[in-house]
């Protein structure tokens, strides 16, 4: 009988040792697969054939980014009776385990969902061609210390799922980091040195992304978690106030001098947007100048990310991917980049009518300080001016909470104002604050969704009756005693 066909009867030894593997270390935080690399350079596992221990061998990175290198997935090689490949990825869940499969039969032992299946259809392609083609490679573990690969391009997955676990680790495990190699893809936000400067001798180096794909000389691994703990936060305030450019920040916080209280408004073109967001805004400004003519206003759209010079922004994405299906400009777009570039000027387009409304508000003189186009550094330093906010809902731009523990009202999409979604997004901070939402009756979706993840959530909408909106928000800042 050939091997492939003998019956795994350790399956649910392997199965439950699996599931220990994807637990979580520390509350939240790095899973032990993680962590056991980070300690041992491997972890361990039986083998479904035999019941014997089988430690993880080879190492393979792929990309399934449709541009840049946010959606890496890290492959681990077991060399049981026949080869299983445990596939690790997905930065919004802390990088756990996806699945285990078996390049000899193509079978998928374990999956943690459907989600992930054709994602995951080329890298099994590759690694099914690598045990064809590179079998001696494959079978000499890496040499050396393990790697600590971290960062991403979305400064809040970077800052929710990465930079929290690393803060959680190294509070438990100070030395963790003596222990291995930390190379860096991504400071969207600031220089991880510069947040961990306490830590002792931290050093790091870029990767060289000629050479980041394909089987590794070293066992990597991601780091996640998913609670911004506020020691971390308090980090990011700290390092931004050392770091920002004085020259851009200044004239901004003299034009808020005096201003009580400030509002912070965020705007977006792309996916999930308000198509009256405008309009929507306008009455917002009017009314609050109305009960406060203090106030003064931050508008929040693009930022850069505090690194965008680095050259990794710049590498081109396997294929072109069309802007129109973004909400933007259309053509293609070919790099990381090239889209935060057309970001940038799309909303840039879109602000300038919208200040020249604000500017217009009859008698009002409000004040608004324009934050687009400054550096995250800038505007994590500038947050700290903010004493409520306005936003749409999501992780991109909705970025005053994840930096600044302040009170503040979402609207979004009916998916996106569901129950329980202002404690989820409390929930992803320590000692978060619960925004308040908009009714889910002054919102009617449209049909478009832009943006590479079709679903529910990106749709766009449309807030159907602006004034109770605006009342509702006024109704919320009184409730939090503001002003």
């Amino acid at each position: 009988m050939p091997e492939i066909a003998s019956p795994m009867i350790h399956r649910e030894s392997f199965l439950a040792a699996l599931a220990g593997l994807d637990s979580r270390r520390f509350a939240r935080a790095v899973p032990a697969y993680q962590h056991s690399i980070l300690t041992t350079a491997s972890f361990s596992l039986p083998c479904p054939w035999t019941g014997a221990a089988v430690t993880a061998g080879a190492c393979y990175l792929g990309n399934i980014s449709p541009l840049g290198f946010g959606d890496l997935v890290v492959a681990y090689r077991l060399a049981c009776r026949q080869p299983i490949w445990l596939l690790a990825g997905s930065v919004k869940d802390g990088y756990p385990l996806l699945e285990a499969f078996v390049p000899g039969s193509g079978e998928r032992l374990w999956c943690r969902g459907p989600d992930y299946s054709e994602q995951l259809a080329p890298l099994r392609q590759q690694l099914t061609a690598l045990e064809h083609s590179a079998a001696d490679a494959l079978a000499q573990p890496p040499p050396g210390p393990p790697t600590l690969l971290l960062g991403h391009p979305n400064f809040a997955h970077h800052l929710w799922n990465e930079l929290s676990a690393l803060a959680c680790w190294l509070e438990q495990e100070p030395a963790g980091l003596d222990r291995c190699r930390l190379d860096l893809l991504y400071e969207p936000l600031l220089p991880v040195t510069a947040l961990f400067a306490a830590q002792p001798a931290l050093s790091c180096q870029r990767v060289d992304v000629a050479r980041l794909l394909g089987l590794q000389a070293s066992m990597v691994t991601r780091i996640g978690g998913s609670c911004i703990p506020t020691d971390l936060r308090g980090r990011l305030h700290e390092a931004a106030a050392r770091l920002h450019s004085r020259h851009l920040v200044a004239p901004m916080e003299r034009a808020l001098q005096g201003c009580a209280p400030v509002f912070w408004l965020t705007v977006r073109v792309d996916s999930r947007t308000a198509v009256n967001e405008d309009e929507f805004l306008a009455a917002l400004v009017r009314a609050l100048l109305a009960v406060y003519p203090r106030a003064g206003f931050m508008i929040d759209g693009f930022s850069w990310p505090a690194d965008f010079d680095q050259p990794i922004y710049s590498s081109p994405a396997e294929k072109p991917v069309e802007a129109a299906t973004l909400g933007l400009r259309p053509g293609p777009i070919e790099s990381l980049a090239q889209l935060f570039r057309e970001r940038e000027r799309a909303i840039a387009d879109n602000l300038e009518p919208l200040l020249a409304r604000l500017a217009r508000l009859a008698g009002l003189a409000p004040v608004v300080v324009n934050l687009s186009g400054l550096g995250m550094t800038e505007v994590i330093h500038l947050g700290r001016l903010a004493d409520y906010y306005i936003s749409h809902t999501g992780t991109l731009q909705h970025k005053i909470a994840w930096l600044h523990n302040i009170p503040g009202f979402v609207h979004a999409n009916r998916t996106g104002l569901g129950r329980g979604v202002g404690r989820w997004l409390a929930a992803q901070l320590e000692d978060g604050i619960a925004p308040d939402l908009l009714s889910v009756e002054l919102v009617e979706d449209r049909p478009t969704i832009r943006g590479f993840n079709q679903v529910e959530r990106n749709r766009d909408y449309c807030i159907v009756d602006v004034d109770a909106a605006v009342a509702q928000v006024l109704a919320s800042i009184r409730r939090h005693g503001i002003g």
